[in-house]
This record gives structure tokens, sequence and C-alpha cells, in this order.
């Protein structure tokens, strides 16, 4: 039987203008559900899969707090980074017949996700990062158990860490700790022996991770899915057939433009400007074509 499967994704602000392209890459992978929370306007035919409701942050904010018994209010809305711990606490009736549930960003366009997610991958493991040394916060998915729906909960400053203004990472450092205790170790490593040897962090943590995850269930590999892109670089997205495709003719399960961008994580001068994106609405709904991505433009070509 397959698994199902079911993203939990609240969005508040302002569409990004990506976001066509990034509901078109949801539809393009049917298998599984996104539950989209926004006070943005409702996009146009939405495929369904995607399930969209229409809400304001104050009142968001006023079901988390009741969901939770908690005070969340007065803090900005990258703290539901802080939440998504608890979605599957929160969002239990929603939940009930779906294998499991996951949360991400929504910078990012996904290419053809049963690669990554065949039944083989979903039946063995608990828990699915594409990152080696973390819970990937931009695609992480949980199984549908009640341990792991109450898992943040075995936090004792869980509290403290859902309703402080601060954003604590909790999606991904402390949630991490959780599952794999003993990741302190493997940072510890990669701090002084890795650093001393000039072994690459993500070379440390590809060779050491699998040790600690022996039994685990767990599945934490680098997919390289958060490339820093480079002068000439280019990332494909074939819009009929829903795959994305590295510089190195590699099939990614998403492109998270996050090195793309300007960001404090990154430091270079060359990003998207405010005229990078170069993609019309109506070319993405055609269904056909490519749209290229580079360090400093995303484009339409109609033959690659």
């Amino acid at each position: 039987m397959d698994n199902k499967i079911a993203m939990i994704m609240p969005y508040f602000g302002k569409w990004p203008k990506w976001i066509n392209l990034f509901f078109y890459s949801c539809g393009k992978n049917e298998f599984i559900d996104f539950y989209i929370f926004s006070d943005c306007p409702k996009p146009h035919n939405l495929s369904k899969n995607i399930i969209f409701t229409s809400i304001s942050w104050e009142e968001y904010c006023k079901q988390i707090s009741d969901a939770l018994d908690v005070n969340f209010k007065d803090v900005e809305p990258y703290k539901l980074c802080d939440i998504r711990p608890a979605y599957g606490y929160i969002y239990q009736n929603i939940l009930d017949n779906y294998q499991f549930w996951g949360y991400g960003d929504i910078d990012l366009s996904y290419g053809n996700l049963k690669s990554l997610l065949t039944n083989t991958l979903l039946d063995k493991y608990n828990i699915i990062s594409t990152h080696a040394n973390r819970l990937s916060g931009h695609f992480c998915l949980i199984r549908n158990t009640a341990p792991n729906r109450n898992a943040f909960l075995k936090f004792k400053n869980w509290r403290k860490r859902i309703t402080d203004k601060k954003v604590y990472g909790f999606d991904e450092y402390d949630f991490t700790e959780y599952f794999v205790p003993n990741i302190y170790w493997v940072h510890r490593i990669d701090r002084y022996i890795g650093a001393f040897f000039g072994i690459s962090h993500y070379k440390i943590f590809s060779m050491i991770m699998p040790l600690f995850l022996f039994r685990k269930k767990i599945h934490m590999k680098e997919l390289w899915t958060s490339p820093a892109p480079k002068e000439g670089e280019k990332w494909i997205y074939n819009l009929s057939t829903g795959e994305m495709t590295s510089p190195n003719h590699k099939k990614l399960p998403y492109l998270h433009f996050l090195f793309f961008k300007k960001t404090p994580f990154y430091q270079t001068d060359i990003y998207w400007k405010d005229d990078f994106w170069k993609v019309s609405d109506s070319t993405i709904n055609q269904g056909k074509g490519f749209i290229i991505f580079t360090n400093k433009e995303v484009f339409y070509k109609e033959k690659y």
C-alpha cells in the first residue's frame, strides 16, 4: 500500500515572485497533499492536492495558542519555524489517514519527489531529511505516530521555545538532537578533528552519521538541495516532467533558493536582484519548456 503524505505549510505576508512555480511543482507531485494556511490571495487553478485555507495571521496565532495552550502572539511569521515540531500534534484531525506528516519552506521548486520518496524508503524509515547533519527545515517528513506527534512535549522548555519572540530553530537543531542524541559527538569530531585535517564539514557527517543512525530508522543524507550557485551554473526545471536537474546533471528532489537570494548565511555580492524573475505565469501554466535558474536570473526556454 502506498504511504500517504501531508505537508503542513503555513505562510503569511506577501507571495514571492516564484509562488506560481512553487504551486505548479506541488501539483506535479500528486502523491503528496499540501495543506497551505495563508493570508495571501488564493492563487487560481490550484491542483487538487493543494488544500488552501485563507486565514489571518492573528486568527492563526489564536489557533496555535488554543491547540497548545500557550500565548502565541506578538511574533513575526518566521517564528513558525519553532512551531513545526508541533504540527503533528496540532493537526491530528487532518492527519488521521496519513502515514507521514512534514513541514517545509516555499522558497523552492520541487522536482520529482517520487525519485526520493519511494515506497521502499518510506517503509524503512520513520524520519526523512535531505541534510546529513540535521533535520532539514525546508523539507522534512516524520512518520505519523503518537510518539512522534508528541515528541516536542519532551523538551522541558518547549513552551518558552514556542512563545519567545526569539527564533530558536526548534525544527532543525533541538528536534534533531531529540531524535539523534549523540549527534553532539559528530559535531565535536567535525569541529576539532575535521577542521584540523582539513576534512569538509559535509564529508565528516556523511562518513560518521550512518554509525550514529544505525537501527534508528532515520534517513539523513545530504542531497545538495540548497546549493550556493557559482558563475555559469544552471539548474533546469522541466515543466513537462516536473524534474529538477543540477549543473552536474543529477536529478534533485527540489531546488531550495536560500543561497540564490541575499542571505546572512552566505556572503556574496552576486544574488538575485529585483528584476531576476523573467518567467510569466502563463508560461508556467502551459506546462512545457524549461525554467532555468542561475545566480543572476530565472528565465524560460522553450527547448533545452
